[in-house]
């Protein structure tokens, strides 16, 4: 459906925003704990941050986790200035924000610290996995506790800083009607149920069976039947929304009919996939009525996002910075690399950089 399309992207902004938290807290950490080592051999203070002095170890080590973290390939040579300088203003922007937080008196409560670990302990397979990986890496629980509650210090004021965004009717419709033909136009497609099974021969089965009775029961008793050999399966009643375009290209088929089941079809290496034809869907432009709850979503998201990157850049643009060797960071308009612009100011604010649906006083990351 094009609304779900829609409520995908303030998702996906959600989805990014709880998985860098997730990595920065670690990442950051590992950062923090290098930069305050021993100096390597000919190491050198190449900036000053309100006094304080910023060593290239500290900057070189903060870019390879940055280039590793985001996956960036091809890095050359005439990369790196604006790579060290995206490090640095992530300096500048951490010791900005913690002096705002203690202007503000931000608090941060015992609950939400915990509520903070549970989700980072969820994305691991085990507890035991979670802990491995905080012994592994030196980072006692005492201390995540500290950067967590950090974080969503930071967070906090960011939200703060966003306060009083608000999307009138008038800019939902405006967003509604540019958009229409391109996001809220459904094309010409199908409703289709889609069981996936580890091995070829099942799904004939399957398919052979289930043609002569294509019902809700059927599938369902076919589904548990085969559960071993079943990779996944949508719920009879829940069919996935694929486009007529789409399935052209896949099958070659022109026209559909309800009850019709395509595959098996290879998806990969043990991964094979029926399609149940349910419900041919005409060409349809969805109602203004029908989305405007999630094009407001969105349009806050942007308009929140966009406050927020202001004050941070104003945070920058406070701090008293001083490059002992500006050639280190200074970039060529030609010579910047790609990375993403939300993603340019720090990985500590990536987490909060998108901002959130709407706003919330202790919203949990």
């Amino acid at each position: 459906m094009v609304m779900r399309m829609l409520r995908t992207q303030v998702k996906w902004i959600m989805l990014v925003v709880a998985v860098v938290f997730v990595i920065s807290i670690f990442a950051v950490y590992t950062y923090r704990g290098n930069g305050g080592g021993n100096a390597a051999q000919g190491d050198r203070a190449v900036a000053e941050v309100n006094g304080k002095k910023v060593m290239l170890s500290q900057i070189d080590s903060a870019v390879r986790s940055y280039v590793e973290h985001y996956g960036l390939r091809d890095i050359s040579p005439s990369d790196l200035p604006s790579l060290r300088r995206s490090v640095l203003d992530s300096i500048i922007v951490e010791g900005e924000l913690e002096k705002e937080v203690q202007a503000r008196s931000i608090q941060v409560t015992q609950e939400e610290i915990d509520a903070a670990i549970a989700y980072i302990s969820q994305q691991f397979p085990t507890k035991e996995s979670f802990e491995d990986y905080l012994k592994n890496n030196g980072i006692t629980m005492e201390v995540l506790r500290e950067e967590i509650a950090r974080q969503i210090a930071q967070r906090k004021l960011l939200q703060q800083a966003s306060e009083g965004v608000s999307v009138s009717e008038e800019e939902t419709r405006e967003y509604y009607d540019a958009m229409k033909e391109s996001l809220f136009t459904r094309p010409k497609g199908y409703l289709i149920n889609v069981a996936r099974f580890k091995e070829p021969h099942v799904a004939e089965i399957v398919k052979e069976d289930l043609s002569d009775k294509p019902d809700a029961s059927s599938w369902n008793e076919l589904m548990e039947l085969h559960s071993n050999d079943v990779i996944s399966h949508t719920p009879y009643e829940d069919p996935v929304f694929l486009n007529e375009e789409s399935l052209k290209q896949q099958f070659g088929i022109q026209e559909l009919s309800k009850g019709e089941i395509l595959g098996p079809e290879e998806i990969a290496s043990g991964d094979y996939a029926l399609f149940l034809v349910m419900e041919e869907k005409p060409e349809e432009v969805v109602s203004f009525d029908v989305v405007s709850g999630d094009v407001e979503k969105f349009l806050y998201s942007q308009k929140a996002q966009q406050r927020q990157q202001e004050f941070l850049e104003e945070l920058i643009k406070r701090a008293e910075v001083k490059l002992l060797e500006p050639e280190l960071f200074e970039v060529a308009s030609s010579d910047q690399p790609e990375v993403p612009q939300d993603e340019a100011v720090s990985d500590d604010v990536a987490s909060s950089d998108l901002g959130s649906e709407a706003p919330q006083e202790n919203a949990e990351p």
